[in-house]
């Protein structure tokens, strides 16, 4: 129970930064929404959405852990790989394959 436990708290950062590249992406995303179709803010000032596009523009969209820029394509893209190490040394006789 204990690695499963080291393991959670190890890959719990890398988790969470993923899910603030997205967070971030989002508003990038959200910030041209609102300045390119304003029909929901016709009462807002030109100043206030080319302020909050301005805002907007101005996020970097990836959290880096270790000067890594992370996401979630790229956490998929580790799990993917480790996964097939894992099945090659259990293919090659390395890794027991009765743990499996």
């Amino acid at each position: 129970m204990t690695v499963i436990q080291w393991t959670a708290m190890a890959l719990l950062p890398f988790i969470y930064a993923a899910r603030l590249s997205n967070a971030c992406g989002t508003i990038k995303k959200l910030g041209l929404e609102i300045r390119t179709r304003p029909f929901g803010y016709q009462d807002a000032a030109q100043a206030d959405l080319d302020s909050f596009l301005l805002f907007t523009s101005s996020f970097a969209p990836r959290a880096k852990l270790f000067r890594i820029p992370i996401s979630a394509a790229y956490l998929w893209g580790a799990l993917v790989i480790f996964c097939f190490i894992l099945f090659l040394l259990a293919q090659q006789g390395v890794i027991s394959s009765g743990v499996f």
